[in-house]
């Protein structure tokens, strides 16, 4: 099995790198078992050669664009309160920059599929490991500056010794660097392969215990010390062990959060995912912690700390590309759809940084000019809030209709159980078929439930939500409508319970929804 390399070994390694990438070994060398980089082979994978016969490989982070500037906006960190100076949920916005390797419209970026092992990262140091069948450990110990001086000596050896495997976009070939933060828990959180409420989730959809997911502090798991890469499940995306067993870095230097966004205060490095010595209780997509980059002996390293690599290109990659995205630029600016960020009140009210300009314009014409342009900006904006106000209570009577069949296809499905016992064989058989099939079509719209009360969410305020529930509960009145009234309450108390945590309890949800009917049948209160 490969061992983790000591410090100083690893720090001469990279001077190795650095100073003579010409003689790592290239060829030569009896390729690495499989199961020594990847235990769990796929045919989408992206395999990647090393030095001294070694592979790494990369798994395609599919991200779902429509255009050269369009980009996906998610929202990242958490809402634990214990937590929130380091990772309180914000905004962010992702996108790929190569081809979806589906063939899709989608673009993509390439994130390792493991984390780097200590064979890996020996074999950069031209001393070549001989890894055996075993699992391999993840290299540890690693600091932010030896990730980085890693994940050039290994983009430098591809471009001198296996070109034609590097990935290009336009002529430029891909490159190799640690992941941004945001990569990295779009990734983790389980990207597009998961439903919008199960990427804000604690953590990604798991069919078993996390312990078949993650390694984490107990004998019931890591047990104290690291463990080898592979043993247990992957997520949605087929990454394995990103969360817990070790920390892993990524690029962006660390800032607190302030009510969330980041404090302008930028200190030392981020590293995600947590490791064997964290509570199986605080094992989550968004933890963040700091890690100093010295310590006073010099570079600090960890025992606790690894890193996986991203794979990634530039921006402008051709002159074609350029012009591509200027040309997207032009439009967005040509239809208004951009604002200068040099001026939040601006952005907030236009209509006061106009009033702003009006007070101090003398020329007759122009202060008429700017006065109709005031009174047409503000139909505008009046014409948008009834658009969003009508979007919102739409949302809300969705919720509702939503709240209402769950309940009404669990009790079907509760009543087909109950006369289970009286059938004979055959036709329990038979019943026993629609139940599995109900449950599975409630599990479903229970997804689609929480992905509304997700998006409602991130797409309107509380006080949006809190005003549109006041006229639709007026309107369903109007129609007699009452049941639906009390679904349409109990949505709404979704959503603000969403707000204030990661995640919501699914089986409490179903309580929730079947306590309504029982009021409205007089059977409870």
């Amino acid at each position: 099995m490969s061992k983790t390399l000591p410090f100083p070994s690893r720090r001469l390694m990279l001077g190795v790198a650095v100073v003579g990438l010409c003689l790592l070994p290239a060829v030569g060398f009896a390729a690495w078992p499989q199961r020594s980089f990847n235990p769990h082979p796929d045919s989408d994978d992206l395999i990647l050669p090393m030095p001294c016969g070694g592979s790494m490989v990369f798994r395609p982070i599919a991200v779902p664009v429509s255009g050269p500037l369009d980009d996906q906006r998610i929202v990242i960190g958490g809402t634990d309160d214990r937590f929130g100076l380091t990772e309180n949920a914000r905004g962010g916005y992702i996108a790929g920059g190569m081809p979806d390797a589906a063939g899709t419209a989608s673009q993509s970026y390439y994130l390792a599929k493991y984390k780097v092992t200590a064979a890996q990262y020996q074999a950069m140091s031209g001393t070549c490991p001989q890894p055996d069948d075993s699992p391999p450990l993840p290299a540890a110990g690693i600091n932010w500056y030896e990730a980085n001086q890693f994940a050039a000596s290994y983009s430098e050896w591809l471009l001198k010794s296996a070109p034609e495997a590097l990935p290009k976009v336009g002529d430029v070939p891909s490159f190799l660097r640690l992941p941004t933060e945001i990569e990295w828990e779009y990734a983790a959180r389980g990207g597009v392969a998961v439903s919008e409420s199960e990427f804000r989730d604690i953590h990604f959809p798991m069919k078993d215990t996390l312990s078949r997911y993650a390694w984490y502090q107990g004998t019931q798991s890591a047990n104290g010390k690291v463990q080898p890469l592979g043993l247990l499940q992957g997520n949605p995306l087929k990454l394995y062990d990103i969360l817990g067993d070790l920390d892993e870095l990524v690029l962006d230097p660390f800032q607190a959060n302030k009510q969330g966004r980041l404090h302008g205060q930028t200190g030392g490095f981020v590293v995600k995912g947590g490791n064997y010595t964290t509570s199986e209780g605080d094992i989550r997509s968004s933890y963040r912690q700091e890690v100093p980059p010295f310590d006073g002996k010099g570079l600090r390293h960890s025992k606790t700390v690894g890193f996986r690599l991203a794979l990634s290109s530039v921006v402008f990659s051709s002159n074609a590309r350029f012009n591509e995205l200027k040309g997207a630029w032009d439009q967005l600016s040509g239809a208004g759809e951009h604002a200068p960020a040099s001026n939040a009140v601006a952005i907030a009210d236009p209509r006061k940084q106009l009033a702003q300009i009006l007070a101090s314009v003398r020329d007759e014409t122009t202060r008429k000019s700017l006065n109709d342009l005031s009174g047409a900006m503000a139909g505008q904006t009046a014409h948008f809030k009834e658009q969003q106000d009508r979007a919102a209570r739409v949302m809300l009577r969705l919720g509702a209709f939503l709240g209402r069949k769950l309940h009404d296809d669990m009790r079907q499905a509760q009543i087909r159980e109950t006369l289970l016992s009286s059938l004979d064989e055959a036709s329990a058989k038979n019943a026993k078929a629609k139940i599995d099939a109900d449950r599975a079509a409630i599990d479903d719209n229970l997804t689609y439930y929480l992905d509304n009360v997700t998006l409602a969410n991130q797409e309107y305020s509380s006080d949006i939500i809190d005003g549109q529930i006041k006229v639709l509960l007026d309107e369903l009145g109007g129609r007699n409508l009452l049941t639906l009234q009390e679904y349409a309450k109990m949505f709404v108390n979704h959503i603000h319970q969403s707000a204030r945590r990661s995640a919501l309890d699914r089986q409490k949800i179903m309580a929730d929804l079947a306590g309504i009917a029982a009021i409205n049948r007089g059977e409870g209160k």
